[in-house]
């Protein structure tokens, strides 16, 4: 970290936590040509989607069917229960797109409590994964 302050360190490594603590930009190879570069943070920002971790009492079924219905929700995961009573999901949004009043409007409408949203924040892996598979995908080969 030191060097780094009258240095130009190049790290290649597949030690993603490593990266994410010493690194201040980042470059994503990928099948010898680079996909992406920038910070951390900016990459994160433009990979998309966002996702947060949504608990709500009641019937999981219900729960996920009307969610599912809600106008920038691209994707529901149920993950299961680790209070009794409560679902876990994970719910992944349209880019730039802020669903957490529209959502609490309708679970309240059916009287299904929220007890907690928390934003998943992406990490370098997410990432990592993200910018290869778009690039695979691109390309016709295949899914890592």
């Amino acid at each position: 970290k030191q060097l780094r302050r009258q240095h130009t360190i190049i790290l290649s490594t597949h030690i993603l936590p490593e990266v994410s603590a010493v690194c201040d930009r980042v470059v994503i190879i990928n099948q010898g040509k680079i996909v992406a570069q920038d910070t951390i943070d900016n990459l994160a920002k433009h990979t998309g989607a966002s996702t947060f971790m949504l608990r709500v009492v009641g019937d999981s079924s219900v729960i996920k069917n009307t969610i599912t219905k809600i106008q920038g929700i691209k994707n529901v995961d149920y993950v299961g229960q680790v209070e009794e009573g409560a679902c876990d999901f994970i719910i992944e949004t349209e880019k730039d797109i802020d669903v957490r009043t529209k959502l609490f409007g309708v679970l309240s409408d059916k009287q299904l409590p929220i007890l907690m949203i928390k934003n998943n924040e992406s990490n370098l892996e997410d990432i990592f994964m993200k910018y290869t598979n778009q690039s695979d995908k691109k390309k016709g080969g295949k899914k890592i």
